[in-house]
């Protein structure tokens, strides 16, 4: 996979310009979910590098936030932001499916 299509790359990049946070970072990956194995694999890494850039670089934003940075890039990232299950079909708002999954 190109370095540019990598979902760890692409949400890096789109938190850093979403920020400005003029700093970057080195990630090393170790991945053993199958590459498009409709796993979540690149949406849950893309949303730990949220998270963890998020804390790294002291920007405060709040999940919400995240989420909403995290849904451009990819309708199943946000899912992975909260640290439980969801249920969600389709490409829907995704506090809207989380908060539905626990109604």
């Amino acid at each position: 996979m190109a370095t540019q299509d990598n979902l760890i790359v692409r949400a890096a990049r789109k938190l850093q310009s979403v920020s400005g946070a003029p700093i970057g970072v080195d990630i090393r990956v170790d991945k053993c979910i199958p590459t498009g194995a409709g796993l979540g694999g690149g949406s849950s890494n893309a949303a730990t590098t949220l998270i963890a850039l998020n804390r790294l670089w002291n920007l405060g934003f709040p999940t919400d936030e995240l989420a909403d940075i995290g849904l451009a890039l990819g309708a199943d990232v946000p899912v992975f932001m909260r640290g439980h299950a969801a249920w969600a079909l389709g490409r829907l708002d995704a506090r809207a499916a989380l908060e539905a999954a626990w109604a």
